[in-house]
């Protein structure tokens, strides 16, 4: 694999170019790789980055919220799982030094291997260009987070009580399509506000009727019904 054509690919593939490229090279370099020189203390520095940059998105985002719920929002955003879903989208494995072994047995696939190359990636651009560059970065990955990560129920439940309101109130209103493949109907009744919700199973229906439920909240500032 020649290593400059992968770095001037790679940088090409995600819109980041680095001013240099040896921390580019040592955030894609696996220790199955090279045991010395690869990403393992990248992968410590970006996970911090990661961390504090998620965290602080989250408090400017959802000031309503206490610190144990953000604290699961966070680790939601940032698990390996998600991880592993925003390298897939820029389609980091390809780009990863790995070691023929590693290769043969699905290491470009992994989600530990996947997830540490991202956190190692952040590292890198945090050391070459600086916290608002990494934050750009980053910011592009929360954003664009699949919404199953996060708890809309749990969110809506603990937000009306903090207000001192009657428990959401969640209805079965249908359940269609095929055995196998049924789609559920979910409505969610809270503080005068009615949303409905559609998933493949009843709680994904209730997390989507929550999730419409909030981005109300959030648009109007009160639980005053919209007109």
């Amino acid at each position: 694999m020649n290593k400059e054509k992968v770095i001037i690919e790679f940088q090409k593939n995600i819109g980041v170019f680095f001013k240099e490229t040896p921390f580019l090279v040592k955030a894609l370099t696996h220790s199955s790789y090279d045991r010395e020189n690869n990403n393992e203390r990248l992968c410590f520095l970006g996970d911090s980055v990661l961390n504090m940059v998620a965290a602080s998105y989250l408090f400017e985002k959802y000031p309503e919220y206490s610190e144990g719920f953000l604290t699961k929002m966070k680790a939601g955003l940032v698990s390996r799982r998600q991880l592993a879903n925003w390298a897939n989208n820029i389609e980091l494995g390809k780009f990863l030094f790995l070691s023929n072994g590693e290769r043969k047995t699905g290491g470009r696939k992994k989600t530990s291997i996947l997830a540490e190359a991202i956190e190692a990636l952040v590292g890198a651009i945090f050391i070459d260009s600086g916290i608002e560059n990494a934050k750009a970065f980053i910011m592009k990955h929360l954003e664009s987070c699949k919404e199953e990560s996060l708890d809309y129920k749990s969110l809506l439940q603990e937000l009306v009580q903090k207000k001192n309101r009657t428990l959401p109130i969640y209805k079965l209103i249908e359940k269609s399509g095929m055995e196998h493949k049924p789609i559920f109907s979910v409505s969610v009744e809270v503080a005068g506000i009615i949303e409905k919700g559609i998933g493949r199973s009843k709680k994904s229906a209730e997390e989507d009727a929550a999730r419409k439920a909030l981005k109300i909240i959030e648009k109007s500032g009160s639980f005053a019904p919209l007109r």
